[in-house]
């Protein structure tokens, strides 16, 4: 029971819990994000002022193509080269109501298009030999979904960061302040106590320095009280010494200057 209970609370297994949270969190965020990206993006491109202005944009760069090249309607494969490198959209080429030119049919149009009535909303483009009508069929919200998905996916995966750094940051908050507690500590501060935070390796490691540290100042406590007690027992022996030591050297003092009156006197003093 004990060891699962140091399992679950364990640096490894607090930062496994701790990366699913964050998956979890950029999972719900890229939903959030992605469906609003989305959602905005449907708004705008189902916008007809907006399809008509890219339909408007799209028809003046194919025509700077065109002017640039000096291209006739006959010149299908330049027209199909300008047309792969600008994939959002399908062009139709018309004159007098003729199909001459189909994107989606590169290699020619089939038989079927001779019957095919010019859709309305044309936009005029002239060529070298004249005049045509151009019909665009774009598909311009893809480049905007794709940068929606693109925008949620880089914000869920600095969400999945931030939460991961948040997470990491409290355990190497607690490091530098175990840091900061033995620098006190090999200073000879042994009052300061070690901080014991959580149930993890790094609170198993605190309490042992904590236990060291009262061990270390019990230790030092017990050396003191020797010391003391050594300078009182020299005390007490110096004072206990004193006082025969000072009559011997008075009585010496006395015999070796003779002041005595008598024999008798003399062998008393070296009694």
């Amino acid at each position: 029971m004990k060891d699962m209970e140091s399992k679950i609370h364990s640096l490894g297994f607090c930062l496994v819990k701790l990366l699913v949270l964050a998956a979890i969190l950029a999972f719900i965020s890229f939903q959030v994000l992605y469906a609003a990206g989305t959602r905005a993006v449907s708004v705008c491109v189902d916008n007809d002022d907006f399809i008509k202005r890219m339909d408007e944009k799209f028809a003046a760069g194919l025509q700077e193509y065109i002017d640039a090249e000096n291209l006739s309607v006959s010149d299908t494969e330049k027209l199909t080269w300008w047309s792969d490198r600008h994939w959002e959209a399908d062009i139709q080429i018309f004159r007098d109501g003729v199909l001459l030119y189909d994107s989606y049919y590169p290699e020619g149009l089939p038989l079927e298009t001779e019957g095919w009535e010019m859709p309305e909303c044309e936009i005029p483009l002239m060529f070298a030999d004249g005049e045509t009508e151009l019909r665009v069929y774009g598909s311009y919200g893809y480049r905007l979904y794709v940068g929606a998905l693109v925008s949620a996916l880089l914000l869920s995966f600095a969400i999945f960061l931030l939460t991961v750094m948040m997470g990491i940051r409290r355990t190497i908050r607690y490091i530098r302040l175990l840091n900061a507690e033995i620098r006190v500590m090999e200073t000879g501060e042994l009052d300061h106590p070690i901080t014991v935070q959580g149930k993890d390796e790094l609170a198993a490691l605190a309490e042992e320095l904590d236990d060291m540290r009262k061990a270390f100042r019990e230790q030092n406590r017990r050396e003191a009280e020797l010391t003391e007690a050594y300078r009182s027992m020299i005390t007490e022996m110096s004072h206990g010494l004193r006082t025969p030591l000072t009559s011997l050297l008075i009585y010496t003092q006395m015999l070796d200057k003779r002041k005595f009156q008598n024999e008798e006197q003399m062998w008393s003093y070296i009694e």
